[in-house]
């Protein structure tokens, strides 16, 4: 409560005590014209009149505290990140543009491929980087590597074109090797769900500073045997737009 009542009194400022001085020079004149005790009052003032100007008062007085708080809330919401989000293909690849409209913060992605119900979602990799997080101050712009489209040939295990996911860097054990000397940074889908022309992945970003309003969407990535593409889903439109609190 006394921290509050603190906090309250710096918000009011200068002429929020102005106000409460006036509020009680206001009541004490119209309690003076009601008792007669100052029938000059009733001459600069009826007392009615006295009693409009303390209410008056009473309603400026909390609307002043809330104006500095409101400043200061949006003054600290410019200084959070906020991203705009669009489509970058290149060549076979397909990556999300993600621009940090915002203040600095740190950024990272999760990927989830709706047809694929038993996967988990994965740590979507930034360009450049095999770093699960990266981070990007006011007005920069980094690149999420969502997938690309790989042609078969020796060591991969493929007879037909196939898509790539590119994660960040996660652990990868295999037997009869130390745990920890290994990791990936790839993977492709399970037999099953390759004859599908299209797939729907739910992007997410978050960052630190936290998102107010948490960016997660749907794309689609359409392939055929030389061509990969990525748009905005069905319910999406870009560019998608992040604002953090």
């Amino acid at each position: 409560m006394r921290q509050s009542l603190k906090e309250y009194t710096k918000a009011l400022g200068k002429w929020g005590w102005a106000v409460i001085m006036g509020v009680l020079v206001a009541a004490t004149g119209g309690f003076l014209n009601v008792a007669e005790a100052t029938p000059i009052s009733e001459w600069v003032m009826p007392a009615w009149g006295w009693f409009t100007l303390a209410m008056l008062g009473l309603a400026i007085a909390p609307f002043l505290a809330f104006h500095r708080m409101r400043v200061a809330h949006d003054e600290l919401l410019a200084q959070r990140p906020s991203v705009s989000v669009v489509s970058n293909p290149e060549d076979n690849y397909v990556r999300l543009r993600v621009k940090n409209l915002g203040g600095y913060g740190r950024f990272w992605a999760t990927g989830h491929i709706a047809e694929h119900e038993s996967g988990t979602p994965w740590p979507i990799q930034w360009r450049n980087t095999y770093e699960e997080a990266q981070e990007s101050p006011k007005g920069s712009t980094r690149w999420l590597n969502i997938a690309s489209l790989e042609q078969p040939g020796m060591g991969t295990g493929e007879s037909v074109p196939y898509i790539r996911f590119h994660t960040a860097q996660q652990p990868h054990r295999k037997e009869g090797i130390m745990e920890g000397m290994l990791s990936r940074n790839e993977f492709k889908l399970p037999s099953e769900l390759r004859g599908r022309p299209t797939y729907t992945i739910r992007v997410e970003i978050n960052s630190e500073p936290p998102l107010e309003v948490k960016y997660s969407t749907n794309w689609v990535l359409a392939h055929s045997p030389d061509c990969i593409s990525l748009v905005p889903g069905p319910d999406t439109t870009e560019p998608q737009i992040g604002v953090a609190s």
